[in-house]
């Protein structure tokens, strides 16, 4: 049932009460029937009954004061349910507005994306609720000893009370100011709607900020950014994984860090274009999928269209059949071997042709100690530049003639059993050795 009546506090601690339609004030507690406590579930059922016919379904159901509760949907919007369960478009109450002031946004904005279907491995909807209500529990608190300090002892009339009702009144009145509040969440709730290019601009932005690895994978890289409100302007998960790849392949601009432009890792006129191996860019793909015990070739393909495509996979392994061959191989690796041990896979595959790439290394002395450099090779690799990286592997890759005299290690799972940084990594490191024997 609706309840206009509205309890306050006289300066001498004595309650009365104002009913908000008929403008009358009173000492004695008006009676009526109170409404049975709601457990979250109820109301949410409650709520989704009322906004049936906007085809919206509550999803988070936040207590606030006097029987009021924020509702956030899974659209992402939020509507305010009022003490009689009707969903409100504003907060017709001065105490819970000036709640919501104090409430820490980043839960709010955080539990926008979980309504929204957002998953996360690191931290869980129940928890962040959980937090919200603790703290608003917290604020109600702070709240009630501010109104017991601002209270005055001394005795009053009961004439004294209209006065202080007047005041209240001036304060109803007041309430479009205090909706601004309301408003800004849902302009909020606007802006995690639409995938703008602002917003996608500020959701790449995090990618730089935070020091994402450009070799690793989005399911491991996005737990460093998804506590960051502006990781919810983007809504879908797949965008967000395709703008993250996408950053990792980003073209190359400019120098890489402090390295000077003599010593540049981009090949100059005079020397030959880096080729990469045939199956470069599909070990590249499997590297970066998240694998698990019954992983096949469909899924990577499914899951990672979007590198397939941008890759160009097709241009270098041109049928499905021999890609399909390939990764299955390759998946053994991944799924019976940890990167440790990967890592001795790859030594052993390298070390069958030691003496072959000791030829090669003799023969192209000054590039040997050009690309050998451990002072400019260490600059690249703390660049965490993904093209001066690549770059830099495809380059040892043409030292031991890969595409000729070591042309068949191309066609060996073995020499792909590592990504890109962690290939460039090893290789560089034997190399040294066969080349200064150290």
């Amino acid at each position: 049932m609706h309840r206009p009546w509205r309890e306050f506090k006289a300066p001498n601690g004595k309650k009365y009460y104002y009913n908000t339609e008929t403008k009358k004030t009173q000492w004695e507690k008006p009676i009526f029937k109170p409404e049975s406590t709601k457990t979250a579930n109820s109301d949410i059922s409650t709520f989704q009954k009322r906004v049936a016919d906007e085809k919206l379904e509550a999803v988070f159901v936040v207590p606030l004061l006097n029987d009021w509760k924020l509702v956030i949907c899974n659209n992402g919007s939020r509507f305010f349910s009022d003490p009689t369960g009707k969903p409100q478009h504003h907060l017709d109450d001065p105490q819970c507005a000036e709640l919501l002031e104090y409430l820490d946004k980043d839960k709010l904005v955080t539990l926008i994306g979980f309504a929204r279907g957002y998953m996360s491995n690191s931290v869980s909807a129940d928890s962040v609720y959980d937090q919200l209500i603790e703290e608003i529990l917290f604020i109600k608190q702070d709240m009630q000893v501010d109104d017991g300090e601002n209270s005055n002892p001394e005795s009053e009339s009961e004439g004294e009370v209209n006065e202080t009702v007047n005041e209240e009144q001036d304060l109803e009145q007041d309430l479009e100011q205090d909706s601004q509040l309301i408003d800004t969440l849902n302009d909020l709730s606007e802006d995690f709607n639409t995938d703008s290019t602002s917003n996608i601009q500020q959701f790449i932005k995090l990618f730089d900020s935070y020091g994402l690895d450009k070799f690793s994978t989005w399911k491991r890289e996005m737990r460093k950014v998804e506590k960051d409100p502006a990781f919810f302007l983007v809504k879908d998960d797949q965008l967000r994984e395709e703008l993250f790849e996408k950053w990792c392949c980003g073209d190359h601009e400019g120098d890489v860090g402090s390295i000077d432009d003599e010593d540049s890792m981009s090949a100059t006129d005079d020397e030959v274009e880096l080729e990469p191996t045939k199956y470069h860019y599909l070990s590249h793909i499997v590297n970066k999928s998240e694998i698990e015990d019954d992983t096949i070739y469909e899924d990577i393909r499914t899951n990672q269209k979007a590198l397939f495509k941008e890759l160009r996979i097709k241009d270098f392994v041109k049928t499905k059949k021999e890609q399909q061959k390939f990764v299955s191989k390759l998946l053994f690796y991944y799924k019976k071997f940890s990167l440790e041990q990967r890592k001795e896979v790859f030594r052993k595959e390298i070390d069958k042709h030691a003496l072959t790439i000791k030829k090669c290394l003799d023969k192209n002395q000054d590039d040997a100690e050009t690309y050998l450099s451990k002072e400019r090779f260490d600059a690249v690799m703390k660049s965490n530049d993904a093209f001066a990286v690549e770059t830099a592997l495809l380059q040892l890759e043409n030292l031991i003639d890969i595409h000729g005299d070591m042309h068949s290690i191309q066609e060996t799972p073995e020499y792909y059993v590592l990504g890109i940084k962690d290939k460039t990594v090893e290789l560089f490191n034997i190399l040294r050795t066969l080349h200064y024997g150290q």
